[in-house]
């Protein structure tokens, strides 16, 4: 654990400033380009299918998040993957909505020929695509799926999925977030509840993840260090919160901790975590 904490240290600002290619979510595209600069990466967020091909050459990085899917926009998003499995260009899969939705599924499953970096999502959709059952409701997690008895379903769920996938890391999101490595499975427990309440929270830590990837970070240490900064930014904003202030204003602290954190020389001291 001093490893990850010591490695995430090291990871904001980024240095680089890669180009991270987001197709993503048009309800949170926003959210996730000032995210991605609060921590000095660029962002770039087109999904046409006729820019993919001088798009792709430029970017260090690429997110495919499944919140919002179109016929054009799967073309581009299998154009992508494909791409980046040619070039071995790190991408992260995020599965929005994939418990719900059969649909992006199959799709989801349709990318995984081309061997995603990473691939996240809460625990309803992780169970999903373990082909386990699962209550999810649109693309939010459902508390029955997040119990300590199906945490360690999922664990041993995502063990199996590894095999298959074994250059794959696999995390899961929750109350205890779930992260499978090549070598280990790890459990950490940062963040706090008001992060649920405002959209977009996830696919802040898929763009986080594959920005540190552009920066070129192994997978583990990209993973956890996105993870881990962006639950802890949320912690921070949660200490600074007041009776008079509401989720609004909450939410702007969370982007604000975003450019901030990182300047407190002793931020990884929070991270909480363990090996299982």
């Amino acid at each position: 654990m001093n490893n990850f904490k010591k490695d995430c240290q090291t990871c904001f600002p980024l240095k680089k400033r890669p180009l991270v290619h987001c197709l993503t979510n048009e309800v949170t595209a926003e959210l996730l380009a000032n995210a991605l600069l609060a921590v000095h990466a660029s962002p770039i967020m087109a999904d046409s299918v006729e820019e993919m091909t001088d798009l792709f050459p430029q970017t260090k990085s690429v997110l495919i998040n499944l919140g919002h899917l179109s016929s054009e926009k799967k073309q581009a998003m299998l154009l992508v993957a494909k791409a980046c499995a040619q070039k071995q260009k790190p991408f992260v899969l995020d599965l929005v909505g994939i418990g719900a939705i059969a649909d992006r599924k199959a799709f989801a499953q349709k990318l995984m020929a081309y061997h995603p970096t990473v691939v996240k999502g809460n625990y309803s959709e992780l169970r999903s695509f373990c082909d386990l059952p699962n209550h999810a409701c649109g693309v939010d997690s459902h508390q029955k799926d997040n119990t300590l008895a199906q945490q360690q379903v999922l664990a041993q769920a995502l063990q199996k999925l590894h095999k298959k996938y074994p250059e794959t890391l696999f995390l899961a999101t929750g109350a205890t977030d779930l992260v499978r490595t090549k070598n280990a499975d790890w459990q950490f427990y940062n963040g706090v509840p008001q992060l649920n309440a405002f959209t977009g929270t996830g696919d802040i830590v898929g763009a986080l993840i594959a920005a540190l990837l552009g920066e070129g970070y192994a997978p583990e240490v990209a993973t956890v260090a996105g993870l881990a900064y962006f639950n802890c930014c949320g912690e921070k904003a949660q200490q600074l919160l007041k009776s008079e202030n509401g989720m609004a204003w909450f939410r702007l602290t969370v982007m604000d901790q975003l450019s901030l954190l990182w300047q407190q020389i002793n931020w990884t001291k929070s991270i909480r975590g363990e090996r299982t």
